[in-house]
């Protein structure tokens, strides 16, 4: 307890001490009051002892010891303005011994090595400026540099599909009725002559009647191939249903139906999608076999064997009010901005009940759907 009292007493007279305005008092102090120390510190035979308490007692009474302090403390603050009044006078001086005359000596002896500061705020900007465009450009190229890397990934996934649809395709050529031997000793037009034989042997005895009594009837760029694709009805079952998806904008990834109409040059890719997936159009000639399809009677029944119609709404009522109903052959159907599609149905009474999804009066049309047509 004693020892924590001493060292608590010791740090307050450090703290006291250190103080500057403390500090500069007591030594004021001790300079104003030389002859009181003085005479409280020696001891001199010709000092007699009642003359000194005199003179200790007069200088210790209230108001002599009172004023004494006030001037003390006067003194001091002083002592503090002046030494603080110094400082800054040399700090002053230093500044401007570093800002003002060294420059203009060394502007003197060695010009070259004094740059204005405003040039020299410019050319900060400017390095600022340069390391942003790096960073952004650096940070674009790496994000460039992932586009790249995965659309070279999806470009090498594609290749190997391409690949291997090829291997196969020449697989069944070779199984049918080509040799290894025949593809070298034979020119493309005769491999090709080859093929067509092989797919017309293997698929004519599947075709449905009512497409052979139209084949002598195509004219146009596809004629050929509308006529050689016509015996694979599997194909065209598929190529109807995947029309369907493609009208409606849909996508999927990449699976066995796609890669057949794929290589069959009957669809293409429209759009890849992050996620895998794509988004599929008719191709050139898609398009000509489609509009065949649609064109011609052969689908115009509801048979399970042979294909129902596309049908599309009227936007624009009649003058009664009715939205009609129409089938993509018809030749009064609307203009595709005019028009929404309805989808694909086995009659006219499905595309109907759509079509009434949307709007509350509709009613067939009297050329192309007239089973449907009530007024």
């Amino acid at each position: 307890m004693v020892k924590e009292l001493f060292v608590s007493f010791k740090d307050n007279i450090n703290s006291k001490i250190t103080n500057p305005f403390f500090g500069t008092l007591i030594i004021v102090w001790l300079f104003h009051n030389y002859k009181f120390i003085y005479t409280v510190f020696t001891f001199e035979k010709t000092k007699l002892p009642g003359a000194r308490l005199n003179f200790i007692g007069t200088l210790l009474e209230p108001w002599p010891f009172i004023i004494n302090l006030l001037w003390c403390i006067l003194w001091a603050i002083g002592v503090l303005l002046f030494t603080y009044i110094l400082i800054n006078l040399t700090r002053l001086i230093v500044l401007a011994s570093d800002d003002i005359l060294k420059p203009w000596g060394t502007r003197l002896v060695a010009p070259y090595k004094i740059v204005q500061k405003e040039k020299f705020d410019n050319q900060v900007k400017a390095t600022e400026s340069i390391q942003k465009r790096y960073d952004d450009e650096l940070e674009a190229k790496l994000h460039n540099q992932n586009k790249v890397d995965d659309l070279d990934n999806k470009l090498k996934d594609k290749q190997k599909i391409i690949d291997d649809l090829q291997e196969k395709l020449n697989n069944a050529l070779i199984n049918n009725s080509l040799h290894e031997s025949d593809l070298s000793a034979i020119g493309i037009a005769d491999l090709q002559k080859k093929a067509d034989e092989v797919i017309e042997k293997g698929n004519s005895s599947s075709l449905p009647d009512n497409l052979d009594k139209d084949q002598d009837n195509f004219q146009g760029k596809y004629a050929k191939r509308i006529k050689k694709i016509l015996r694979d009805k599997d194909l065209i079952n598929l190529f109807n249903d995947f029309s369907i998806e493609i009208l409606k904008k849909g996508v999927r990834e990449l699976d066995k139906d796609s890669d057949e109409l794929l290589l069959a040059d009957l669809i293409t890719i429209e759009k890849e999608f992050d996620d895998g997936s794509n988004r599929f159009t008719f191709t050139e000639f898609g398009k000509e076999l489609r509009e065949y399809l649609l064109n011609n009677s052969l689908f115009d029944n509801t048979s399970s064997e042979t294909f129902s119609g596309e049908y599309y709404v009227n936007i624009n009522a009649q003058s009664n009010g009715d939205h009609e109903v129409h089938k993509s052959s018809c030749s009064y159907l609307p203009s595709s901005e005019n028009r929404k599609y309805l989808g694909h149905f086995n009659n006219c009474r499905d595309a109907m009940k759509e079509a009434k999804k949307s709007y509350n009066q509709v009613n067939g049309c009297n050329y192309c759907n007239s089973a449907c047509h009530t007024s």
